[in-house]
């Protein structure tokens, strides 16, 4: 089986195009980086805002890559790419071992990127989402740093590349 598996796309954009591709090396960095160089990240300890600083300032290169990109002016269509960082407060039922359990947050980070058209496309969003903190004793390479390693190189991707939208594309 190890053999029929395509070969693994490491470049971030087609040696032969110029067009961004997804890379494989990108995501498995992010992913090293969040699971191994910052390791268990509870909510609420210094390795969870670690990682939520390292996200945000990845988030930025990548919207700063956009604006240079739509600065050369050779390609159109660019998608609106915004960012916000929520903190919130909040509870929200859980079932568990069939009991009812409420759990309660607060100061809970969301890191939101939004790519879209313009108000045209704005009314109805695609959400794709994954989570930075991990459960007790998990580094969270699988649960979830593979899962935030993928959206990112989607956010990439996306940022760069025209191609027509009829939706917010929301991470």
């Amino acid at each position: 089986v190890h053999y029929s598996l395509p070969t693994p796309v490491t470049e971030p954009f087609d040696p032969k195009t110029g067009e961004p591709q997804f890379s494989e090396a990108n995501v498995r960095k992010l992913t090293k980086h969040l699971s191994e160089d910052i390791g268990l990240r509870l909510v609420g300890t210094e390795q969870c805002d670690a990682a939520e600083k390292y996200l945000v300032r990845e988030i930025k290169q990548l919207k700063e890559e956009a604006k240079r990109v739509a600065a050369r002016g050779d390609i159109q269509g660019l998608p609106n790419f915004e960012l916000w960082v929520q903190v919130e407060d909040g509870s929200h039922r859980f079932d568990f071992m069939s009991k009812v359990v409420m759990k309660t947050y607060t100061n809970m980070t969301n890191i939101i990127v939004r790519l879209s058209c313009g108000p045209e496309c704005d009314d109805n969003a695609i959400l794709l989402n994954a989570h930075f903190d991990t459960t007790l004793g998990s580094p969270g390479a699988t649960d979830d740093g593979l899962g935030v390693g993928v959206l990112m190189e989607i956010i990439r991707i996306m940022s760069i590349q025209s191609a027509p939208k009829k939706n917010s594309v929301i991470f």
